[in-house]
């Protein structure tokens, strides 16, 4: 979907490129995935993951942008396949129906944190479900990890949260949420 595409400039005044992920960006993906630190990693899936398998690859890469939702932030922003440098995603469970609540996910390259990249796609995300009639999300978030932690609970989107074993668990209430499109 292109009217998802945008121009955003970061913290530092950096240009960078969002959009819509496309399954051209497999590789990509890929890419990124080896550019992240092991703490990210961990801190992103819980476990250390060594790489990234096909199969996830591709169903990250090649959505059905009615069901889930990936958006890519892209630099040098001028070219249209330059290198991932964040990635958030809300994830439905299929099984379910569509009875779930859709999973949230970030991402964002070690070289890159710091620039406001997660608190941007928090809300261009959400914003994009809301319109979209996604009425809640989920995310789970190590308690550990401060940054994520911050990001929502600073966001401004109301929120349930509960904790169990080192995991904060967030459902994030859209329909009450004051979100807009706009960058």
């Amino acid at each position: 979907p292109r009217e998802l595409e945008c121009l955003h400039t970061t913290k530092r005044n950096k240009n960078v490129l969002v959009r819509p992920i496309k399954p051209i960006d497999e590789d990509n993906l890929r890419s990124f995935f080896h550019n992240l630190s092991d703490h990210s990693i961990y801190l992103r899936y819980f476990r250390k993951v060594k790489s990234m398998p096909q199969r996830i690859l591709q169903k990250t890469a090649d959505i059905d942008y009615s069901q889930d939702m990936a958006i890519v932030v892209l630099s040098p922003p001028d070219s249209y396949e330059g290198s991932i440098i964040a990635i958030g995603q809300w994830i439905a469970d299929p099984r379910e129906n569509g009875h779930n609540i859709p999973e949230l996910a970030f991402q964002v390259r070690d070289d890159w944190q710091g620039e406001g990249l997660g608190s941007f796609l928090l809300k261009k995300i959400t914003a994009i479900a809301k319109v979209m009639g996604v009425p809640r999300l989920k995310a789970d978030v190590l308690s550990s990890n401060a940054a994520m932690n911050y990001i929502f609970q600073e966001s401004g989107i109301p929120f349930t949260k509960r904790s169990d074993f080192g995991v904060i668990s967030y459902t994030f209430d859209l329909e009450s949420a004051p979100l807009s499109l706009q960058n």
